[in-house]
């Protein structure tokens, strides 16, 4: 065994925001200072009053910390590597985020000498804010690799640290820990009926409730893809923050050729975006101090689209294969070292090619590894909208169709070894996930439902947008009946092409990781050039906003949102704070654990979890050219308990639309008539809108839904809520009849005070 490195203990502890802010507590230094020749080694110095066999005591799901340093000679080759241009050669330089090179890792035993798990190590890099000149400058460490992990159960650990250069040069040293309880709840994971999520310690329902707040630039896609300056992470302080104060906890961030996608400019190498790592060290920091959790998306799908500038307008250089890493013939090489070409010529060989796989792995290796023991670090996304990359989706070209079935094999393969690699040989704490946004037709029959099927694969994670077009597509008033209901339902059941034909679905949770309203209509040039039509619609739409977040409540979804636009925005982050706490104050009592509301019955003939009113799109359509009925002015989802003893749901009038706030809003108006500051017209009547020109005051007892499932004669108690506070406002009995469903007549929901209310059933 050679002697290589050095060992710092550390233990680190939650910080809030701030630059330079030491967290590393030394506990023992244990510095071997022989050559890589010698064979023999010695403690000479220690820091600390602590001793090598000395137990350090820590907390359930609190962070530990390992520093460790190497040998001078080992330290210049990773220098050398770090500060070379070109391609790699051998045996010099060594690259600290290729394992083959430089391997740390950490193997925890419990106290029946049992190894419970392997942490790996990460090459770390400390920095300093310049917010002034919009950059990080380069801090001094003397511990550039380091272990990062917590323990999840009580009692007494050892822990041996394991270094490898190439697999020829190691050396070893252990280290005791104890472990008490602490008050951390621990990680998210599924819940025993695995669609909705628990604290993985106590066993508690979680409900989440936010938005997505992906990245650094508010306009990233309109820039060339350098990596993003230090001022710009503003923008994720800042709506973090907001998102804390408005009681939101969940959010979902994105790594993109501007932000975090560590391996962007360099194969195989992520010193680029070191300076990113430390600032999303702070992050992560502040959601674990407030209880915020996330979904990581490792990889944007943009740059896995060949497309040049001239053949798409909408792309900007650099968010493209031509500018991949991964791409042999890159066109924006990166002037740092990085590894030799794998041989990648298309952006499928990204998923086919062995050697850009195991690169790949090493990306998802990392990222597990420095944040990996983050509890608020709850989903780990490989892809998003995978079906958008390496030409998935058969294609029509004039008459011919192009049938890319090979295609969704290599890439269904990539997601099975990529979620088996992270799952079985990482040990994540992490769920997993990929992510889709269109089915066959644009519909929630997936083009290849066995994507999902590995056992390692956690969540479905699906998108959809409605798009405001010229001339109208329809369904945008009906959205969430129309389009979002029937995936939220096919997904969970696995019911797809008109038949359960993948019931490993019911066993995995659905999420809504990004969906929202896109405008479409594409803008005047150049008048209008400056405009963002889809930020000023979004920031004038608050009731479509909060309909999506009670939709996606009441129809199955783990997750309340999560919708994309304008995290950045004073007004959104407004709605925040008016929107997220109702919904957390009227979900905290309900038991997702002693409760099972996600039984699969079937209804109309269809399997379902959630039940949707109007129970059948006829109905749902015929008031387009006719009056309402009383059957079908309500838009209403409610989920019931296995047992038939308890329900919950949310109703809303479906005569409340935009075009009725046209006259509240004076901006919408300006887009609706076509108006100064816009030289057209930008919002349009959808297809599928009613003949009614103003929305309907409901009264009192007059207007029902349907509820079924329930158990037979027998009497309950139905009480409805404010969906603006999340407190209860009225009561009633209600009796159901020998089949257990049940007619429910709403309260008076005056459409300006509450166009909308919520509900829970109880037995009597």
């Amino acid at each position: 065994m050679k002697v290589l490195f050095s060992i710092l203990f550390v233990l680190t502890s939650i910080h809030f925001w701030g630059q330079n802010n030491s967290n590393i507590i030394p506990f023992i230094l244990i510095d071997k200072s022989d050559s890589l020749t010698s064979n023999s080694s010695r403690i000479i110095k220690k820091i600390c009053h602590y001793k090598l066999n000395d137990t350090i005591k820590n907390k359930t799901y609190e962070k530990l910390e390992y520093g460790i340093m190497f040998h001078d000679d080992i330290n210049e080759r990773i220098e050398k590597f770090l500060n070379a241009s070109g391609r790699k050669s051998y045996p010099y330089p060594l690259n600290p985020f290729n394992p083959e090179d430089v391997n740390v890792e950490a193997h925890i035993y419990n106290e029946r000498n049992e190894k419970i798990k392997i942490i790996p190590g990460f090459y770390y890099e400390e920095y300093k804010r310049e917010k002034l000149h919009n950059r990080w400058v380069k801090d001094s460490t003397s511990f550039i690799f380091r272990i990062r992990f917590c323990l999840s159960e009580l009692g007494r650990y050892k822990v041996y640290i394991h270094a490898s250069i190439k697999n020829l040069y190691m050396d070893s040293a252990n280290l005791n820990i104890n472990v008490s309880k602490g008050s951390n709840p621990g990680f998210l994971e599924l819940g025993k009926h695995k669609k909705h999520l628990r604290f993985s310690s106590t066993k508690k329902s979680f409900h989440g409730v936010g938005q997505v707040i992906p990245w650094t630039e508010s306009d990233g896609w309109d820039k060339i893809p350098q990596g993003s300056g230090s001022r710009s992470f503003n923008f994720m302080y800042n709506a973090l923050n907001a998102m804390e104060k408005a009681k939101g906890n969940f959010t979902r961030f994105v790594a993109a050729p501007w932000f975090m996608q560590l391996d962007w400019e360099n194969l195989g190498t992520f010193s680029s975006k070191m300076n990113h790592a430390w600032e999303f060290d702070r992050i992560n920091d502040y959601c674990i101090n407030k209880s915020i959790y996330y979904i990581f998306c490792a990889y944007l799908h943009a740059p896995l689209q060949q497309r040049t500038d001239k053949q798409d307008k909408q792309v900007m250089p650099g968010v493209r294969w031509e500018d991949n890493a991964y791409n042999d013939h890159d066109l924006s090489i990166s002037k740092k070292m990085q590894e030799h070409p794998v041989g990648a010529k298309k952006p499928i060989d990204f998923y086919g090619n062995e050697r850009a796989q195991q690169l790949s792995k090493n990306y998802f290796r990392y990222i597990i590894a420095r944040w990996g023991y983050s509890t608020s670090f709850t989903g780990l996304q490989l892809m998003s909208e995978i079906d958008e990359t390496a030409n998935y989706r058969d294609e029509k070209i004039n008459d011919t169709i192009h049938d890319h079935y090979q295609n969704r094999i290599i890439i269904k393969k990539w997601v099975h070894n990529m979620a088996e690699y992270i799952g079985e040989k990482l040990q994540s704490d992490q769920l997993i996930s990929v992510a889709l946004i269109n089915g066959i037709n644009g519909s929630c029959n997936l083009w290849d439902p066995e994507i999902f099927n590995h056992a390692e694969i956690d969540f479905i994670g699906l998108h959809n947008y409605t798009f405001e077009t010229s001339p109208s597509s329809g369904k945008i008033r009906n959205r969430n009946l129309l389009i979002r209901y029937p995936a939220v339902t096919n997904l969970n059941t696995g019911y797809q092409n008109e038949k359960i034909s993948h019931k490993s679905f019911q066993k995995k949770c659905f999420i809504y990781d990004e969906f929202g309203h896109l405008m479409a209509i594409p803008r005047k040039w150049p008048e209008d050039k400056k405009i963002d039509l889809s930020k000023i619609l979004n920031d004038h739409i608050p009731f479509m906003i909060k309909q999506d977040l009670w939709f996606t409540f009441a129809s199955g979804c783990a997750i309340s949102g999560l919708d994309w636009w304008n995290y950045y925005t004073s007004k959104r982050q407004k709605f925040w704070k008016k929107l997220y706490p109702p919904i957390l104050e009227f979900a905290k009592s309900i038991d997702f654990e002693t409760n099972n509301y996600d039984t699969i019955r079937k209804m109309k003939g269809k399997p379902v979890i959630a039940q949707r009113w109007p129970e059948n799109t006829r109905k749902i359509e015929r008031s387009n050219g006719r009056k309402y009925w009383r059957r079908d002015l309500l838009e209403v989802y409610t989920q019931v308990a296995s047992d038939g003893n308890t329900g919950f749901g949310w109703a809303s009038n479906r005569s409340v639309n935009w075009p009725n706030m046209l006259h509240k809003d004076e901006e919408l108006k300006k887009m609706y008539n076509g108006e100064k500051p816009y030289s057209k017209k930008y919002l349009y009547l959808p297809k599928d809108d009613d003949k009614t020109s103003k929305p309907i005051n409901i009264p009192k007892d007059k207007y029902y839904f349907k509820v079924r499932f329930l158990k037979s004669k027998k009497h309950y108690q139905i009480t409805f809520y404010d969906t603006n506070t999340g407190f209860e406002f009225s009561q009633n009995h209600i009796k159901t009849n020998r089949k257990g469903s049940v007619k429910i007549y709403v309260p008076e929901m005056l459409w300006e005070i509450h166009p909308d209310i919520a509900f829970k059933i109880q037995i009597k």
